[in-house]
């Protein structure tokens, strides 16, 4: 019976899954029928939602990346149009690029076009001889690393700048033994199980796309890291934006501490350019 099946847990997703993946973790397609009629939601042809309530502006666009498939590359028009910076083409659907030997797809909207030039930012910067690309090199540097926001890429820099802390890693998956995530923590100091998290009000207020509360599920997945034996450190953005030595001297009392102790069982997954990538979308 369906209900005896879970609805798999993908890092970068926002609780979403498609068909393929479903079938992946044992789901049937009668099972997803099934679903869809008791309580299940098709975000999209192929793209489902364990729920039926609304989805948020995030939802809709990861939706979308999840049906425009593997390599598909948003246009710049439309990531304008995500930012609000374009005016000329609210009334057009998402539009995501895709190899040549892909077939074009529609639906309601989002749509796919074939190009035999897929635009990798990465090559453009390397081989550009414009000057004044420093930022946008070391911005692309963060977003590689797993930084997802401001906040993030700031926290990144101070670490990096930071000498003596033990086995910094950004955005990695922590797991059980028998692969079930608790968390990706913003930074985690493996050697001693030390997990770094950004808490801002922007993203961790009001209520989310199933009605849930977001500070008390932010505060429940700090309680799952602690439950499975790790420390939780947490700063705001305006510390990190203000007093960024503060929160520093803090990290490093924290890690006097905890010297000697060893890491949680946890199994710990680094990200990497490719897995960054995938869960923006």
């Amino acid at each position: 019976m369906a209900s005896t099946r879970l609805f798999p847990d993908l890092a970068g997703q926002g609780g979403l899954a498609t068909r393929r993946q479903l079938l992946d973790a044992g789901w049937t397609y009668s099972a997803v029928r099934h679903a869809l009629s008791t309580g299940w939601q098709k975000a999209l042809p192929g793209v489902f939602a364990p729920h039926s309530g609304s989805l948020s502006g995030n939802d809709v666009l990861t939706a979308a990346a999840l049906w425009a498939g593997d390599r598909a590359v948003l246009t710049a028009w439309s990531a304008l149009r995500i930012f609000q910076l374009a005016v000329r083409c609210e009334d057009k659907p998402l539009t995501f690029l895709v190899p040549r030997t892909r077939r074009p797809q529609h639906a309601p909207g989002v749509r796919t076009h074939r190009t035999s030039r897929m635009p990798l930012l990465l090559t453009e910067l390397t081989s550009s001889r414009l000057n004044d690309l420093a930022p946008v090199n070391r911005g692309l540097a963060q977003f590689l690393g797993g930084a997802w926001s401001r906040p993030e890429a700031v926290l990144h820099e101070l670490l990096d700048s930071a000498p003596g802390l033990p086995g910094v890693l950004f955005n990695p998956e922590l797991r059980t033994v028998d692969d079930v995530l608790v968390a990706i923590p913003d930074a985690y100091l493996h050697p001693l199980g030390i997990a770094i998290q950004v808490h801002s009000r922007e993203f961790h207020t009001g209520t989310d796309a199933d009605g849930r509360d977001r500070w008390t599920e932010t505060v429940g997945k700090d309680n799952r890291l602690v439950a499975h034996g790790v420390m939780v450190l947490a700063v705001t953005p305006t510390t990190l934006a203000r007093n960024p030595q503060v929160f520093l001297r803090q990290l490093v009392h924290t890690v006097d501490a905890h010297e000697g102790r060893p890491p949680p069982d946890l199994v710990v997954i680094p990200v990497s350019t490719s897995s960054a990538v995938d869960r923006a979308g």
